[in-house]
């Protein structure tokens, strides 16, 4: 694929764009359907309606596959993100046969968002930014019905709060950090573009009070913007709002903050204690990478490994009473899932096939629309890896590396006039 196609393609896009607005919303069928499902698995378990996850699941990715085939036929696809897509659940089906239908509607879903992103980047980023910025609204009207009315409107959760102050929100997605890591990419390229939107998602992102976002926003939003920073009284008090809302965000979180950090600098104080808390993933990973051998380290344990090999690592960790009391070691539970999504990464795939995968991603780069955007949405995933438990099976990932990577984040998306 040469420079030239993406050009042209950026500029089809563009005049698509102009003449209709609104032309491409089937699309949110195939790229945001899928991702709106999952993360709502705990609402729908609320009212007895996770069973029909799998079926709502299928129906969309189905529909995605055969728009692919019969309307993108003749897109240019990227040659080395289809090898990473076939060779990662390639090797995830190698584990168990059995896991077919799940393997086929992942790499089903990774190939409908790659082609409809090609195809359309403008339209899939002018979609992604627009609902980053309903989510950020429905936030702000979240935290405002807590105080109002002491309730919420939108998400399934009882009210919680940090510090007893602020209520921790996220209005759709199950879980805060979620939230806070699909909107940061939004967040972050509108520091350049339009300062009002930059506020407006930076809530959607810091209240939710996620620890894990709070202290990663920051720095990245620094770091891909650091061309873009002025000495002048936008960005000055632009600065200072980022600033303020970044320090409330700790100070309301401060208690999540120490009850997350506490335990692992202090880990005695685990020794009675049979309550999970939130920071056990990263307990469990440092005692994953203390324990692995070279073998481990280079082909991991397979994606579908039954959790016992995993077990035998932990069984001489400093927290193996707590593990048992909160019952990591039963049947139900694995140990790589309750781990972080990096250490997970090498635990289901091996750094083989690992820095394979990442060797192509980063030849594909050059093919990307906006390569700016191709990093970072990469970053953020790896980001949210160091505190969640995901790995390749979250559509949210999925969808940045697969389909994000690709769109384009030209100013007319932002343009205050537009």
């Amino acid at each position: 694929m040469s420079g030239g196609y993406v050009t042209r393609l950026n500029h089809n896009n563009i005049a698509r764009l102009k003449s209709s607005k609104y032309r491409d919303l089937h699309l949110l069928l195939f790229w945001f359907a899928p991702i709106l499902v999952t993360v709502s698995t705990g609402r729908l378990a609320v009212f007895n309606l996770d069973h029909i996850v799998v079926y709502l699941l299928f129906l969309f990715v189905l529909l995605g596959g055969i728009y692919v085939l019969t309307c993108l036929h003749s897109s240019k696809l990227s040659i080395n993100v289809l090898i990473v897509i076939f060779t990662l659940f390639g090797s995830v089906l190698y584990s168990d046969f059995t896991e077919i239908r799940f393997v086929v509607a992942l790499v089903a879903y990774s190939v409908v968002v790659h082609a409809i992103s090609k195809r359309f980047p403008l339209a899939i980023w002018r979609q992604y930014y627009l609902i980053c910025i309903i989510l950020s609204w429905m936030t702000i009207i979240e935290i405002l019905s807590y105080f109002l009315i002491g309730e919420f409107l939108f998400s399934f959760r009882s009210p919680g709060t940090g510090s007893d102050i602020f209520p921790r929100v996220s209005p759709i997605f199950d879980e805060m950090s979620h939230q806070s890591f699909f909107i940061m990419p939004a967040a972050i390229v509108a520091y350049k573009q339009n300062i009002k939107h930059f506020i407006l998602l930076s809530i959607g992102v810091l209240f939710t009070l996620s620890v894990a976002a709070t202290v990663l926003f920051i720095p990245l939003l620094i770091y891909f913007n650091m061309e873009h920073i002025r000495l002048n009284l936008v960005s000055i008090l632009t600065v200072i709002f980022t600033l303020v809302v970044f320090l409330l965000s700790i100070f309301v979180s401060y208690d999540l903050i120490a009850s997350k950090i506490g335990f692992i600098a202090h880990p005695e104080a685990l020794y009675t204690f049979t309550k999970p808390i939130s920071a056990v993933n990263i307990l469990i990973g440092i005692d994953f990478l203390k324990n692995f051998s070279v073998n481990d380290w280079l082909f991991g344990f397979g994606y579908f490994n039954d959790g016992d090999e995993l077990k035998m690592l932990l069984s001489n960790s400093l927290f193996y009473n707590y593990y048992y009391n909160i019952g990591i070691f039963n049947n139900e539970m694995s140990p790589s899932s309750s781990s972080i999504g990096i250490v997970n990464l090498v635990t289901s795939f091996g750094t083989v096939i690992l820095f394979f995968t990442a060797y192509l991603l980063f030849k594909a780069k050059k093919y990307a629309t906006d390569k700016k955007l191709y990093k970072l949405a990469i970053f953020i995933v790896i980001a949210s890896m160091l505190k969640n438990s995901h790995t390749i099976d979250y559509l949210v990932h999925l969808f940045f590396i697969f389909g994000l990577t690709w769109c384009s984040t030209s100013e007319l998306l932002l343009n205050k006039n537009k």
